[in-house]
């Protein structure tokens, strides 16, 4: 159940630190092993932080 609640938490957007206080883990490293995303899920997410990091220098086209 614990690793379903985290799961759903995190890719239903919300914030990776009130998921980690609401499971009471003292590390977001621990609150990660709980997390078990898809790869659409992790792809999207990687795809969102490239295009923000590229977006200060205009080199990435999407």
């Amino acid at each position: 159940m614990r690793h379903s609640y985290v799961t759903h938490l995190i890719e239903d957007g919300t914030d990776p630190k009130f998921v980690q206080e609401q499971v009471g883990h003292r590390y977001a490293s621990t609150t990660a092993l709980y997390t078990a995303v898809n790869g659409d899920f992790m792809n999207t997410m990687m795809q969102r932080a490239l295009e923000r990091a590229f977006a200060e220098d205009g080199e990435w086209s999407g």
